[in-house]
C-alpha cells in the first residue's frame, strides 16, 4: 500500500505563512487526510488545535504572531505525543535544538520533495500507530489500554486494580452510558459487587483524572 493512503482515517493540522504554498499543499493533502485544517500562523494553528480532533500536525517555524517552536512548546503542554513534522528554510542550529528538545518526530528543510515528504510522514505514521492503544483524553492525560496504566504528561498517575477495570471498562464503552448495574456485572466478570464499594473507586479515579471526565446521569 502506498504510505499516503495509510492516512484516510487521519486529520492534519497543517500551519504555514505562504499563502501560495499552503494552497499548494492543501490540494495534495486533502487527497491524502480525512480531514486537513489550515493556518497560517502559529496563534490560528493553537486555536485550531484546541478546537479540533487533530491527529498529525505539519508546521513551518518561521511564521508571524507565534513561531513553530513557541507554538509547538503550547501544544505539548496539552498534548505530548502528537507527531509533529517541523519544516524551515533556514538552517538554524538555535531553533532545531529547541524543536528537538520538544519531541519533534521529523523535520524537513525547504524546499521538500514528495519523497522527502512520505519519509517524514512515514515516521509519523509508525508514531500514531504506536499510539492507538491508547485513549488520550486531549488534557495531557492518556490512559494505555493494553497495560491499564494512566500517564499524565508522560508522568505515571498510580490508579488502584478497582479504578484501572472502571477506567477501561468506561473508555471502551464511550460515547455511551454505562449504568452502575452494568458497571458492577463487568469489572466482576459476571459477579455483582458492592454498589458502596464501586462508587468509592469512582469518586477515588475522578480525583486522579478530574472530576468531568466521569459524570453521572
Amino acid at each position: 500500500m502506498n504510505i499516503l493512503e495509510e492516512f484516510q482515517n487521519y486529520n492534519l493540522l497543517y500551519i504555514e505563512d505562504d499563502k501560495d504554498l499552503s494552497k499548494e499543499a492543501y490540494t495534495l493533502f486533502e487527497k491524502v487526510f480525512h480531514r486537513v485544517y489550515v493556518a497560517n500562523n502559529g496563534v490560528e494553528g493553537l486555536s485550531l488545535f484546541k478546537s479540533n480532533d487533530i491527529d498529525i500536525i505539519i508546521s513551518d517555524i518561521k511564521m508571524p504572531k507565534l513561531n513553530g517552536i513557541d507554538m509547538v512548546a503550547k501544544i505539548r503542554e496539552i498534548n505530548t505525543s502528537i507527531p509533529i513534522i517541523l519544516t524551515s528554510a533556514y538552517d538554524d542550529k538555535y531553533l532545531l535544538k529547541n524543536a528537538l528538545q520538544l519531541n519533534i518526530t521529523y523535520f524537513i528543510e525547504k524546499p521538500y520533495n514528495l519523497n522527502e515528504l512520505k519519509e517524514a510522514l512515514s515516521e509519523a505514521l509508525k508514531l500514531l500507530k504506536s499510539l492507538d492503544n491508547y485513549f488520550d483524553f486531549k488534557d495531557g492525560h492518556r490512559f494505555n489500554l493494553d497495560n491499564l496504566e494512566l500517564f499524565h504528561k508522560d508522568f505515571p498517575i498510580h490508579l488502584m486494580p478497582q479504578e484501572r477495570k472502571i477506567l477501561k471498562v468506561l473508555i471502551k464503552n464511550h460515547p455511551n452510558v454505562v449504568s452502575y448495574e452494568s458497571l458492577e456485572y463487568l469489572l466482576n466478570e459476571g459477579e455483582y459487587t458492592s454498589k458502596e464499594a464501586l462508587r468509592v473507586a469512582i469518586g477515588a479515579l475522578r480525583k486522579k483524572i478530574g472530576k468531568e471526565k466521569i459524570k453521572n446521569r
